[in-house]
């Protein structure tokens, strides 16, 4: 009965030690990945692609990140005014943001009308992207 008993207990520290070393890796790598996806709308600019950010997103409203892509990263498909979410590795608080981005998703088509007059203004001041005007006359 004793036997048993020792028997019962050390399958029963065995499955609890199985457990908490499986809780710590999971906290291990939980802790040590650090994921973040921006929304916005993608433009491609004059010199390098620009993203918009959209508000309601983790980014402060409305401004203009510089997109680096990392090797493998492919924009061509993305078009002005389509709304897109990019993982970045890094974004440097400056004015216009950098971001090396490390994955694209499309999220939903938009119309780079949407994006606020004020910021295209101020991308077209600095450069980033052209502002075409048109005349229409009767």
């Amino acid at each position: 009965m004793k036997k048993r008993a020792v028997f019962i207990w050390s399958i029963m520290l065995v499955v609890c030690a199985v457990g908490l070393c499986a809780c710590r890796k999971e906290d291990k790598s939980t802790g040590t990945e650090n994921e973040w996806w921006v929304r916005g709308h993608f433009l491609t600019g004059l010199s390098q692609p620009m993203l918009v950010t959209v508000p309601d997103t983790t980014y402060s409203d409305g401004a203009p990140i510089v997109l680096t892509p990392m090797e493998g990263v492919d924009l061509s498909q993305y078009v002005d005014g389509d709304v897109i979410e990019i993982r970045v590795e890094s974004i440097q608080e400056l004015m216009p943001c950098m971001a090396d981005v490390l994955d694209v998703r499309f999220i939903e088509h938009g119309d780079v009308m949407d994006i606020d007059s004020d910021i295209m203004d101020m991308l077209a001041e600095h450069g980033w992207i052209e502002l075409k005007t048109e005349t229409i006359t009767d």
